[in-house]
């Protein structure tokens, strides 16, 4: 019942802000669309606030998540690069972690690697990011530096039976 009235709301505010559009709407019509698991249809009213909210960090930041949903890489790195750039104070892990995956997307590997360490430095419990970078060195064959990593990944839980795989190669 609450998703029905959900999708009445984004439908009705979806024809407002065609008609008069306003940041604050754009955000909220992408609010809804987030709230129906609709990542893809956030992305417009995303871009639209954000063009106008140019300092707006955590907004870039979950335009740069639907991109990525719709695997479209370039686009959320370049997002990425402002957010960074405005020098934000939090949420770098989860910042950084989304920057590595947009490069691992158009095969940025080395930069994506250091993003990903960028991501560890500010949580080190971040199981993802340990486990991408184990990936990483077994990939490059560098088994040694992929252990530590991998033991993080599987002690966090994240990826339990790759990483396991994974410690099985590098030993």
């Amino acid at each position: 019942e609450e998703k029905k009235d959900l999708k009445k709301a984004s439908t009705a505010l979806e024809r407002l802000v065609l008609l008069k559009p306003s940041p604050a709407s754009n955000l909220r019509l992408a609010g809804y669309y987030i709230g129906l698991k609709d990542s893809v249809r956030a992305i417009e009213p995303l871009e639209r606030f954000t063009a106008v909210k140019r300092d707006a960090g955590p907004q870039m930041l979950l335009l740069s998540k639907c991109y990525l949903v719709r695997k479209d890489y370039e686009k959320a790195e370049v997002v990425m690069r402002k957010v960074i750039a405005l020098k934000p104070k939090e949420s770098l892990s989860d910042i950084y972690l989304v920057y590595a995956v947009a490069l691992e997307g158009i095969g940025k590997l080395p930069d994506a690697i250091g993003a990903y360490e960028m991501s560890l430095k500010y949580d080190a419990k971040n199981g993802e990011a340990f486990f991408k970078v184990g990936q990483f060195y077994l990939r490059e064959r560098k088994w040694k530096e992929a252990i530590t990593p991998l033991l993080n990944a599987l002690n966090l839980g994240v990826h339990r039976d790759e990483a396991m795989a994974g410690l099985a190669d590098a030993y």
